[in-house]
């Protein structure tokens, strides 16, 4: 049974508690009741003013440096077209784990860009070499360029394939010949 009067600590135990407890931090009662019968947090300060919450983020970013990569290739368009370019390979395979292997790549998209890329036997003869690695591949279209990359890579697997290179530069040849506008690589 709860008697009315609140808890009030010895002398030796009310200086352990304050030697214990940041400066301007006092304890209560067991059942956090101040004497006036308020309910507060066990621990508080004797001026609320003191106590300032800190601003968080709104959009937090949960992980941090992520340790994945992607590499984009830029070409930059000045062209009307450029959202005719919206395009995705993503590769037809056979067999599992160590046996797989890619037979045929499908161009999906936007388009006759996407039918166009599909009726390149050259390019996809270099996608069959570099699919497995990449899993797929996106051409997307931007207002004053046009990326083109593979899929997120983790960071133990850092390299540089100089195929995928000649797959970009063969994509880029399409979209230079599809807009008929004048191309650089960045």
């Amino acid at each position: 049974m709860r008697s009315d009067r609140a808890w009030q600590p010895s002398p030796r135990t009310e200086a352990v508690l304050q030697l214990s407890l940041p400066d301007g931090i006092k304890a209560c009662d067991k059942q956090g009741l101040d004497t006036n019968r308020r309910q507060k947090h066990r621990l508080y300060s004797g001026l609320a003013a003191d106590l300032k919450m800190t601003r968080q983020d709104p959009n937090p970013l949960p992980y941090g440096a992520l340790q994945y990569y992607q590499i984009h290739f830029i070409v930059m368009v000045q062209s009307e077209e450029n959202e005719k370019m919206l395009a995705r390979c993503e590769p037809i395979t056979k067999g599992s784990f160590g046996r797989k292997r890619v037979i045929a790549v499908r161009w999906t998209g936007a388009g006759k860009f996407a039918e166009r890329l599909q009726s390149d036997g050259r390019l996809t003869e270099m996608l069959k070499d570099v699919m497995l690695e990449e899993g797929q591949i996106r051409v997307d279209p931007q207002d004053d360029h046009i990326r083109i990359h593979g899929s997120w890579k983790h960071e133990v697997k850092f390299s540089f394939s100089e195929t995928m290179l000649e797959v970009a530069d063969r994509i880029a040849m399409h979209i230079k010949e599809s807009t008929r506008s004048p191309i650089s690589n960045a």
